[in-house]
């Protein structure tokens, strides 16, 4: 069984002194550049909270009621004085305590959930019947076995290559056909399947499979 062009160098398929970079799909110059990871984002700061003055204060420059008769209830300035200190401080605790509240439930609802951690695996896709214009095709994988034809649009030529990971390139068929002539190639799978074959294609137009 026949196996992807794996990527890597590999010679020209024009038969150019050079070596060009075959990523799967088509050839380069220069191994195409890897894009960088987006930036992460900046965590949550905490909530700052300052202090506040008191809303109000009780005046004791005020001049003192006599003292109560022990039959009346005691009204002394200090003890009301006290009191209400002490609600307005509970008070402007509890106003804290709501705003941190709020603002932490603010912070949950605009984080956005994680991606769950699935994994999806694709087919692996059918050969091609056509092969689109100029290139580099891996037999057997991205295109059928077997016959294929095409009308040159251009002065055209086509190679059948051997590929192998150690070995290189091995030119194992190549022809040529004239503007407007059609023109049949026979691709056939390898004896045992020990290596890879790809279809090199240039002026040729689409091929289609015939049979």
């Amino acid at each position: 069984m026949t196996t992807r062009l794996p990527p890597g160098w590999y010679p020209d398929p024009d038969g150019k002194p050079e070596k060009l970079y075959w990523d799967g799909h088509q050839w380069y110059a220069a191994p195409p550049p890897k894009t960088a990871p987006p930036p992460k984002a900046a965590p949550p700061q905490p909530a700052v909270f300052q202090e506040h003055e008191p809303l109000f204060s009780i005046d004791r420059d005020k001049p003192s009621n006599p003292p109560p008769s022990p039959d009346e209830p005691s009204s002394d300035p200090g003890s009301i004085s006290g009191l209400l200190r002490l609600t307005v401080f509970v008070l402007i605790v509890l106003f804290l305590v709501w705003v941190f509240t709020r603002e932490s439930n603010d912070d949950k609802e605009s984080k956005p959930n994680p991606p769950s951690a699935t994994t999806t695996r694709s087919a692996a896709p059918e050969p091609m019947e056509y092969m689109r214009g100029d290139g580099t095709y891996e037999v057997g994988n991205v295109a059928y076995w077997g016959i294929w034809e095409a009308t040159a649009p251009r002065q055209c030529n086509w190679s059948i290559r051997e590929v192998s990971r150690y070995s290189g390139a091995t030119v194992l068929d190549v022809g040529s056909a004239a503007p407007g002539q059609t023109t049949r190639v026979n691709i056939q799978p390898p004896p045992g399947g020990s290596y890879t074959v790809a279809f090199m294609t240039n002026g040729c137009g689409p091929w289609k499979w015939v049979e």
